[in-house]
C-alpha cells in the first residue's frame, strides 16, 4: 500500500520544484523518509497526512484522494487472492 500516496507525493513536491531534502526539511522528516512515502514503503498516518498537505499547500482531499486508491487497489488484490477454484 501507499504507491499511489507516493506518486501523488512525488508530482506534487516537483510542481513546487523542491529535492527530497527540501520537502524533508518542511515536513522536519529525514530525506529518507520522503523517499521511502514516495516508493510506497511506508504510508503516511493522519498526523503525517497533516503534515504533508499544510506543508504543499494542497486540501486534504487530495491526499485522501489517493489513499482511498492505495486502499481499493489493495482490495482488490486481496479479491484476486482469495478466489476459490
Amino acid at each position: 500500500m501507499g504507491e499511489v500516496i507516493g506518486a501523488w507525493l512525488r508530482q506534487r513536491r516537483g510542481m513546487n520544484d523542491w529535492s527530497q531534502e527540501q520537502l524533508a526539511e518542511r515536513l522536519e522528516l529525514s530525506d529518507s523518509t520522503v523517499s521511502r512515502i514516495e516508493r510506497g514503503v511506508l504510508t503516511p498516518d493522519g498526523r503525517m497526512a497533516r503534515r504533508i498537505v499544510r506543508a504543499l499547500g494542497v486540501p486534504v482531499t487530495e491526499i485522501l484522494a489517493a489513499a482511498a486508491c492505495d486502499l481499493a487497489r489493495d482490495y482488490l488484490a486481496g479479491d484476486e487472492d482469495e478466489q476459490q477454484p
